[in-house]
């Protein structure tokens, strides 16, 4: 449907008015679904929270001094935002590290019939983190969330995102009976489903 949006103008200018709330409101679905799949919630909760407003910091530290990521300012287009930094990105950033994480659990329970140990999955949680950057930065461009001094984002940017990701997963309790549970396959799907449409975007700016 974004893809449609975009391509026939539809919603007009009002696509980028949505797009902030319609990243918080993805980010908070898949924390609904990651918690639905915890016998305790409290934990999961607080650690939800943690990277959401490190997440946050790290964006604003990261555009306001160039460092770790590289040197790239924000547009106007995804809001609300706070000390020129999008709120949404807060939430962006949980939804990347659960769905990235549900996308492990999967893969441990499906290939090995167990879960993956803790060292292992977080690097994998990490890379699919990156990946999704990787995937992420030129459709962001294109649709104008934000742009890179150099016009392209330069490797530390997604060093920073891998470390990142291994970090944040680490915050993150397992889930309960992952290999049975619809919640994680509602959580892959959000992850494959925001690649294809960022990959849908970058063809048609191309």
């Amino acid at each position: 449907m974004g893809v449609f949006w975009y391509v026939t103008g539809y919603l007009g200018e009002a696509i980028h008015l949505l797009a902030g709330p319609f990243i918080i409101i993805i980010g908070l679905y898949s924390s609904y679904k990651f918690l639905q799949n915890q016998e305790k919630v409290l934990r999961p909760i607080i650690s939800l929270s943690l990277i959401g407003i490190l997440g946050f910091a790290l964006e604003t530290i990261g555009w306001r001094t160039g460092y770790p990521y590289g040197q790239f300012n924000y547009t106007n287009i995804l809001i609300p935002q706070a000390f020129g930094t999008p709120i949404p990105i807060a939430m962006a950033w949980i939804c990347v590290i659960v769905t990235s994480r549900a996308l492990v659990t999967r893969i441990g329970d499906t290939l090995f019939d167990k879960p993956i140990k803790k060292g292992i999955h977080v690097i994998l949680v990490g890379l699919f983190a990156m990946l999704f950057d990787i995937i992420l930065e030129p459709a962001a461009i294109s649709l104008g969330y934000w742009y890179w001094d150099g016009g392209s984002p330069p490797l530390t940017n997604y060093i920073t995102w891998f470390g990142a990701g291994i970090f944040f997963a680490f915050l993150i309790p397992p889930s309960n009976n992952a290999k049975e549970s619809p919640n994680d396959v509602i959580l892959i799907h959000i992850y494959t489903a925001q690649l294809l449409y960022f990959v849908l975007i970058i063809w048609l700016y191309m």
